[in-house]
């Protein structure tokens, strides 16, 4: 049995007549989702953050749900898919308060380079069982019509996609987390985590900015490195960066969200038009001037010309972090038993469904065989 099993035995053992305290060390959206699954199991649960209000990166995210995940594996593809289904039935459950818009996403490129590149993603997800199409200048109306596409030398839509306000999302989960008793500490800097030695327990209990608990779950977005080198470990990724520009709401129409060539464009169900670059490995942005969110307005008004004129609300700025395989890094880790992470692309995807498989590990001390990829220990030997 690994050090990391023996510790989540343990964990279960000592947690049998008492709900673990649990510190979440980061407000975002992926936070709050942990924080709420661990709450309605339970657990004493404590979210801890730097600031009060929408974290950037929740805020800056462009909140595309995505269902295919065609660069890597399988099963990495399919972890999308359950994210999906997980958010269906997270929308279920707050009966439609969340704003969710399923109207699939549209994705195409002008170069015949980029669209070879769409088109073997198709094939690939396709082979997959993924609710794919192939998309070009004909039948692109069909998908959705009123769009200025430009030159399309290929592409593909990807039917079970969906949008979101992440903004909206965290509210209301902040409020269920409120109701369910979840404390909400605002605390910086952050600086690292204490282990200390405990009487009624095999291992120690932990601590962060003097909140002490039995578990301390790091969901500190880029902030995760320096957290998890203070307890001896490496956590890698690298942090993009982007800015989104905000419309005040005009009326809704039908609108997949749009990845075209230069510009990502969707609707948020208040009718806010958001508009920006895609967050991609090496993305750097960080203008935040009107001038600049004007433009990206402009720009989606030229791609969809049925828009009303659109008046900038404001411009967000997200860094996110990306995986150095660009898969999720979620578990235990090595020889700090009491110590979780979790940081992951994706995150306003990947949030109810890591937040359910998360706190039902810590919680039961086993593992679901969903998880069994990202483990933090498989770059301990890089």
């Amino acid at each position: 049995m690994s050090a990391s099993n023996h510790a989540q035995t343990q964990r279960a053992a000592d947690g049998a007549s008492a709900p673990p305290a649990v510190a979440i060390v980061g407000a975002g959206i992926v936070g709050l989702s942990i924080a709420l699954h661990l709450a309605q199991r339970g657990a004493r649960v404590s979210v801890i953050d730097q600031r009060d209000g929408v974290p950037p990166c929740t805020d800056g995210a462009f909140a595309m749900l995505i269902a295919t995940q065609p660069d890597g594996p399988q099963a990495f593809n399919a972890l999308y898919g359950r994210a999906i289904d997980a958010w269906h039935a997270f929308d279920a459950d707050f009966e439609g308060a969340l704003g969710v818009r399923w109207e699939g996403a549209l994705m195409w490129a002008a170069e015949a380079d980029a669209a070879a590149r769409l088109d073997a993603q198709r094939v690939r997800l396709a082979s997959w069982g993924s609710a794919v199409e192939r998309l070009d200048a004909d039948n692109f109306a069909a998908f959705c019509a009123g769009v200025e596409t430009g030159p399309i030398a290929g592409g593909y839509g990807s039917l079970r996609h969906g949008v979101v306000d992440p903004a909206r999302v965290w509210r209301a989960m902040r409020t269920r987390c409120v109701a369910l008793g979840v404390a909400f500490e605002t605390r910086a800097p952050l600086a690292r985590i204490e282990l200390r030695a405990s009487r009624e327990s095999a291992f120690p209990r932990a601590a962060i900015s003097g909140v002490d608990a039995d578990v301390v779950v790091i969901a500190a977005g880029e902030g995760t490195a320096a957290l998890t080198a203070s307890v001896g470990a490496t956590v890698p990724y690298e942090v993009v960066s982007g800015s989104l520009a905000h419309s005040r709401p005009v009326p809704l129409r039908p609108l997949p969200a749009l990845v075209g060539p230069q510009l990502s464009i969707k609707q948020n169900a208040d009718g806010r038009i958001v508009a920006g670059l895609d967050y991609a490995p090496g993305a750097a942005c960080d203008d935040t001037s009107a001038a600049y969110g004007e433009a990206l307005l402009a720009a989606a008004r030229a791609r969809v010309p049925g828009l009303p004129p659109l008046e900038l609300e404001r411009v967000t700025h997200g860094r996110v972090p990306i995986p150095q395989d660009s898969q999720p890094i979620v578990g235990f880790l090595d020889g700090v038993a009491n110590c979780y992470v979790a940081v992951m692309m994706s995150g306003v995807t990947m949030a109810p469904l890591m937040g359910r498989l998360i706190a039902d590990e810590i919680t039961s001390g086993g593992r679901d065989a969903l998880l069994e990829p990202y483990a933090p220990s498989r770059f301990a030997s890089a």
